[in-house]
């Protein structure tokens, strides 16, 4: 009996690994922008959304936005120059660049289409 046992689990164990295959490969398609197949699994919007939804909480962590509104501005130079002279100009998202205040962490980040 224990023999039918490990033969049923083997086989429960293959058809969720074939399952997770298929679906893999169902949801691999061409990026527009760079040309590569990757694996996408959500849309743009729901990618904008959870960007949206985690920004207040990523500055938050961080010790909040700097409060210094010339080191925003450059910021905000540099990373429009980067988006304009990139890819990243024709995808959909309109991006915000924030200044954190934490002096130990990577101090900025962009956000596709939100505001905190």
């Amino acid at each position: 009996m224990r023999r039918g046992s490990l033969k049923t689990r083997l086989l429960i164990g293959v058809a969720i690994a074939a399952f997770f295959a298929v679906k893999y490969c169902n949801q691999r398609e061409v990026n527009d922008y760079t040309g590569r197949t990757q694996a996408i699994s959500i849309t743009t919007e729901q990618e904008i959304a959870i960007g949206i939804q985690s920004a207040p909480q990523m500055a938050q962590q961080h010790g909040g936005l700097h409060p210094n509104t010339q080191y925003q501005a450059l910021v905000d130079n540099v990373g429009s120059k980067l988006v304009n002279n990139s890819i990243a100009k024709q995808t959909p998202y309109k991006y915000e660049f924030h200044l954190l205040a934490d002096p130990n962490a990577i101090n900025a980040f962009a956000l596709p289409g939100g505001q905190i």
